[in-house]
């Protein structure tokens, strides 16, 4: 073990750490399987401050974590020391041992056999078949205007999934994409706050959801070995899979292939659904930030649908995006285990403890946003940015685990808000109660239902 690591005199051993309120036998385990702890933690940060003890039953050491220093440095660290646990076990039961929930020496490969399928050299590839996707779903809206009550994060979970099939994977989702998105709600949903770590389950809709999604990637892997059998290689990220050798010069395994795969399928399109439904729902309530947009749209393009060289100049746009994931991070809470002793804000934090940081918490830190809870998306201005703590703000994570495909999700959502938008203006049905639901990813609880009106 690391010297640098042991206990030592001049710092306060973990036990003097505050520990809020809590059962008597139970401790705080009523308030980390709460539906909104995300709130609970919210307030803990504001009463007791960036560092606490979680006290639970059987020993169990749990931190949570919430000054960015601290962040950093759990984010920073090295897999050997900050593993992904057994947090994690109820993702790997739905996705398997792929990217996002593998760690060491096997995480360290899947990255390298990866990064490649996400090179700039392919944005112009994304660009034209997210393009494609988007103009067809506009005029799929057309018939709706002044008409039709519709669920935005459906039609957001719709489009992107297609997007994710037609630049990752070569696939045309179209004839299947009800029955998908359908499957990967349900798995989404049965993935809480209150059972990541259960390995097992027996729930008979998440099973077979579940069942059909392997089935599907069957059928992608299916018509892609034809392609491969006709001399054609496409270069995405399913032939930098099918590509992959390991050490011992072997491919992927079916197993593996599928982990992989039903990785992305989540990844490259649940976060930035939900994102791109917040951000419908805060531009619908903030009426300034929406005018502002339609400026830099009819300033930088002129009326006609963008290029890929015209998003750099979007820069209003990315704040606005920015800013959504600030306020209502998909990945609300990332959570790791430590594997040996170590040292956070001057404690002691004993291996074998599960460390909690929540960006929806840090990102409304005090000492680093003015107005947390304001929409505004000046802050992510660069001199804002340079005068800020790094980890202040982190949706894509950070460290060596940063999201592979952070460049493909703000291209993604700065291309949707430059073709929707200027088209249509949505609006927010009257009367609805919405609320914060801590699913895999942060879901509006029932939906968020709107209209939307053609513009003149």
């Amino acid at each position: 073990m690391n010297s640098n690591l042991q206990p030592r005199t001049d710092v306060s051993p973990a036990p003097t750490l505050t520990v809020p309120a809590g059962g008597r036998f139970l401790g705080n385990t009523r308030d980390v399987l709460r539906r909104d702890q995300h709130a609970v933690y919210l307030a803990w940060q504001k009463r007791h401050g960036d560092l606490l003890h979680i006290k639970l039953p059987f020993n169990i050491s749990w931190y949570f974590l919430a000054h960015p220093d601290h962040v950093g440095q759990m984010l920073l660290g090295s897999h050997s020391t900050y593993a992904k646990g057994a947090f994690w076990n109820r993702v790997r039961m739905l996705m398997g041992d792929g990217l996002l929930t593998s760690d060491g020496t096997r995480w360290r490969e899947q990255r390298r056999q990866l990064q490649p399928a996400f090179k700039a050299t392919h944005h112009a590839e994304f660009f034209g078949a997210m393009k494609d996707n988007l103009l067809a779903m506009t005029e799929r809206w057309e018939p709706w205007a002044s008409q039709k009550e519709f669920d935005i994060t459906e039609e957001m979970m719709r489009i992107t999934l297609l997007n994710a099939g037609k630049t990752l994977f070569g696939a045309d989702f179209t004839p299947r994409i009800d029955a998908m998105c359908h499957d990967m709600s349900v798995c989404v949903q049965r993935i809480n706050s209150t059972n990541f770590s259960r390995k097992n389950t027996f729930n008979p809709k998440l099973l077979m959801a579940q069942k059909r999604m392997h089935r599907a990637i069957d059928e992608i892997l299916g018509t892609r070995r034809a392609l491969l059998e006709r001399g054609e290689s496409p270069d995405d990220m399913l032939g930098a899979l099918m590509n992959a050798r390991d050490a011992q010069g072997q491919p992927l395994s079916e197993t593996e292939l599928h982990a992989e795969i039903m990785t992305f399928l989540f990844t490259g399109q649940e976060t930035t659904a939900i994102a791109l439904t917040w951000m419908w729902y805060l531009l619908a309530q903030n009426p300034d930030v929406e005018a502002r947009l339609l400026d830099e749209f009819e300033r930088e393009l002129g009326g006609r649908t963008p290029n890929l060289e015209d998003l750099p100049r979007l820069e209003y746009t990315r704040r606005v995006f920015l800013e959504v994931l600030r306020l209502y991070p998909p990945v609300w809470g990332i959570p790791r285990e430590t594997t040996q002793e170590v040292e956070i804000g001057g404690y002691v934090i004993p291996a074998r403890s599960i460390l909690v940081t929540l960006p929806y918490v840090t990102h409304r830190h005090p000492d680093f946003w003015d107005e947390p809870e304001r929409f505004d998306p000046d802050r992510h201005l660069p001199e804002r940015v340079e005068a800020r703590h790094k980890y202040a703000f982190f949706p894509f994570g950070g460290g060596p685990r940063l999201c592979i495909a952070n460049h493909f999700a703000m291209m993604e959502a700065t291309l949707l808000t430059a073709l929707v938008l200027p088209r249509f203006k949505l609006q927010m049905v009257p009367g609805q109660e919405v609320k914060e639901a801590l699913w895999a990813t942060l879901h509006p609880e029932k939906g968020l239902m709107m209209t939307l009106e053609a513009r003149k």
